[in-house]
């Protein structure tokens, strides 16, 4: 009875599963899904499950990404709700990249040409409303230092006590420094699965961003306890072995405020979380 608000999630197999979800564990009158069919082979999706009872659809779309040599990659699921609290909307973009099997630097101009897609359909948002509510959120496959992210996104790290006039802000950026991650790789913990957020969800209005509310979620039941892979998640599989776990990336998450509003009373403000995981 406590779940998240907004819940961004990758690697779906099929929307009927988000819907059996929803309707067998999550309460089938509180929550909604919206999720697409995407051309990636392994049939690995992207979903969004939203509390209807905040958030009512505008709109949604399956944004498709071409990579070098027409090469079939996962759509990036851009959803738009509408708030029933407040006059104003949230745009989310749920993204699963290119991964880096083939090495980071062989196959970083995938995940370059899925920033640029996605760049695209930022842009023209804020060229319409410079002050619109920006959710990116997902599994990059690059860290926050990247080329893709840091650089094409031009998305930035947040300094709370200072924050400026910068199109979008990472805020995973501040765990990144410290070393942390979601996803453990010969011995390092890469930041993989980030959150970015536009300037309008910092300027006290209606929704905001709770600042320093970033976090990498490690419930105890999902954490390996023993073995080569003490400390990190559980996943489903290794290799053709079935595991029984959840996924082999720690969900990420953060709090965002309905602001109160000055010339009425609303009541003690509502937080909100918005989350991302990896694996169904």
């Amino acid at each position: 009875g406590n779940g998240p608000d907004i819940l961004g999630v990758q690697e779906v197999e099929h929307k009927e599963l988000l819907d059996e979800l929803v309707n067998k564990h999550l309460g089938k009158n509180k929550y909604k899904v919206v999720s697409f069919e995407s051309p990636d082979r392994r049939g690995i999706d992207n979903g969004l499950i939203y509390n209807h009872n905040l958030f009512k659809l505008n709109s949604s779309d399956a944004i498709a990404v071409t990579l070098p040599k027409n090469k079939i990659t996962r759509d990036i699921l851009y959803v738009k709700l509408d708030s029933r609290i407040k006059n104003e909307s949230v745009h989310i973009f749920v993204n699963h990249w290119p991964s880096r099997r083939e090495g980071l630097k062989k196959s970083e101009k995938n995940r370059l040409a899925a920033a640029k897609t996605l760049v695209k359909k930022v842009n023209s948002i804020l060229k319409e409303n410079s002050n619109a509510n920006l959710i990116i959120l997902g599994d990059f496959n690059d860290l926050p230092s990247n080329i893709s992210i840091k650089e094409v996104l031009d998305a930035n790290e947040l300094f709370c006590d200072r924050a400026n006039n910068e199109k979008l802000y990472n805020v995973s950026y501040k765990q990144f420094k410290k070393g942390k991650g979601t996803y453990k790789y010969k011995k390092h913990w890469n930041m993989l699965d980030q959150i970015i957020i536009s300037k309008g969800l910092l300027d006290k209005k209606n929704i905001d961003y709770v600042c320093n509310s970033f976090e990498i979620i490690k419930p105890k039941f999902v954490i390996q306890k023993s073995g080569k892979y003490k400390g990190t998640s559980m996943p489903t599989y290794g290799g053709r072995k079935y595991l029984g776990g959840y996924s082999d990336h720690f969900p990420v998450g953060a709090k965002f405020d309905f602001q109160k509003d000055s010339s009425r009373d609303l009541g003690s403000r509502k937080i909100h979380k918005c989350l991302t995981n990896n694996k169904m």
